[in-house]
């Protein structure tokens, strides 16, 4: 339909029409100057009537028009909206699902990353299980140190003005023996190093802030020491704590790995010391 065919919309309007022409001949005649116009141009009051139906009837249709574009104009903005809540609700649930798949895919990664550490950490114990002689020795030794009560004691319940030349000694030599031995296993590498850097950690700080006192090492300060010295001191002495509970960490997590080298030679071997 053109434009123009849209500015008028003609509805059924003979009652409108008719009630006008009626009203307006009704009313013509009784106003003043309108006799003059009965009798000289009886023609003019039909002409009126005539341009006054056509303009109401126009005006009729052209209101009809209005109220029609109007109509359609709110249909069309509807169902715009339901097109619009219809993509959104699609575009919602699209990114429910593309949420759920990138959960599950991520899951999938986990398990796999899960399985791929277990399969990995089962194939270093099934090696670490049958280390060498020279290797057996270094785990054994360092098991030793890991296992030695008085120097877990000392480093869990650390007292900084009492601290015993068998932790020291034993400290000072984990710390050193990187220096004279390299395990062949990768496993135990890992375990040595972790030990012997915890272990370097804490001497090189406890020679920083003690020394001799009778026959044990303190960290006590002299009493004229200055305030600001005192201080700093205290600071250094927390940081050998720290790093105390730091090594006593390493050497029970060492007990584990040990007691799980154990566990799959015996297994290996059927339960029977080799």
């Amino acid at each position: 339909m053109s434009a123009r065919a849209k500015y008028f919309v003609f509805k059924p309007v003979a009652v409108v029409a008719t009630i006008v022409a009626t009203a307006l001949t009704i009313l013509l005649p009784l106003l003043q100057g309108v006799a003059w116009v009965n009798e000289h141009a009886v023609w003019i009051v039909w002409v009126v009537l005539l341009v006054l139906t056509a303009a109401a009837v126009l005006l009729h249709a052209r209101l009809m028009s209005v109220q029609k574009a109007l109509t359609d104009a709110r249909a069309d903005a509807t169902r715009e909206n339901l097109r619009a809540e219809d993509a959104e609700s699609r575009a919602a649930e699209a990114e429910t699902r593309a949420d759920r798949e990138a959960r599950k895919a991520a899951d999938a990664v986990e398990v796999s990353n899960a399985a791929t550490e277990s399969l990995e950490a089962a194939a270093r114990l099934a090696s670490d299980a049958r280390l060498g002689d020279s290797d057996r020795a270094l785990a054994d030794k360092l098991n030793e140190h890991a296992s030695n009560v008085t120097v877990l004691n000392e480093l869990a319940e650390f007292f900084p003005y009492m601290i015993s030349q068998e932790l020291v000694n034993a400290v000072r030599e984990l710390s050193e023996l990187p220096r004279i031995r390299s395990p062949y296993s990768a496993g135990l590498k890992d375990q040595l190093s972790a030990l012997s850097a915890a272990a370097d950690a804490w001497f090189r700080q406890f020679l920083h802030v003690a020394w001799t006192e009778d026959d044990h090492y303190s960290t006590r300060l002299d009493p004229v020491a200055s305030t600001a010295a005192r201080k700093e001191h205290e600071e250094q002495t927390d940081l050998l704590v720290e790093l105390g509970f730091n090594l006593h960490s390493k050497l029970l997590g060492y007990q584990q790995y040990y007691a799980s080298l154990e566990a799959a030679r015996l297994g290996r071997t059927g339960g029977v010391e080799a």
